[in-house]
């Protein structure tokens, strides 16, 4: 991001403006669209990573939104998910995590089809984690009064080859 306290200022009034229950995800509204580099850079390191996606920009299901998840020690809202019926990838970046020495405070853990986990990861402020919509996660509470912002994209695409069989297609 090009400006971050001012995107960070932002998240913060938009946190406090609305009727937000921290724990629950929020639509940024984002009228200047100073967004959409955010949401343009998940898209290029993904096609970086697996190659030119065919995106699906008429589908419904389809957009460039960014949705705000925040969490803190007094707010949090977890739960093992997949996004199957809004995303073919999906991606999260960490636009702040607070400063603790606990290996899973603020992290994100994943887990398989039977819901054992398999991997947890603490991510660093900034960091992006692009990942197939069929994949179960959830992020780990936060033991911070601090909040961690993270932020939640999608694409909508063409099953990439490189993930495996088509157990993600969107219908």
């Amino acid at each position: 991001m090009d400006n971050w306290d001012y995107h960070y200022n932002d998240l913060v009034a938009q946190h406090t403006q609305y009727d937000y229950k921290p724990g629950h995800s929020l639509k940024i509204d984002d009228p200047t669209r100073a967004w959409d580099g955010l949401y343009n850079k998940f898209l290029e390191r993904t096609q970086e990573i697996l190659g030119p996606l065919n995106i699906y920009w008429d589908h419904p299901k389809q957009n460039k939104f960014c949705w705000l998840y925040t969490a803190n020690k007094s707010h949090y809202k977890g739960g093992i998910h997949q996004h199957l019926k809004s995303s073919t990838i999906t991606g999260v970046y960490y636009f702040s995590v607070p400063d603790n020495t606990d290996y899973d405070d603020s992290a994100i853990s994943f887990y398989n089809n039977n819901q054992d986990e398999i991997w947890t990861y603490k991510p660093r402020e900034l960091d992006l984690i692009i990942f197939p919509n069929y994949l179960y996660h959830q992020p780990l509470p936060c033991n911070n009064d601090s909040y961690r912002f993270s932020i939640n994209m999608e694409i909508v695409c063409d099953w990439p080859d490189k993930f495996g069989p088509n157990l993600g297609r969107l219908g």
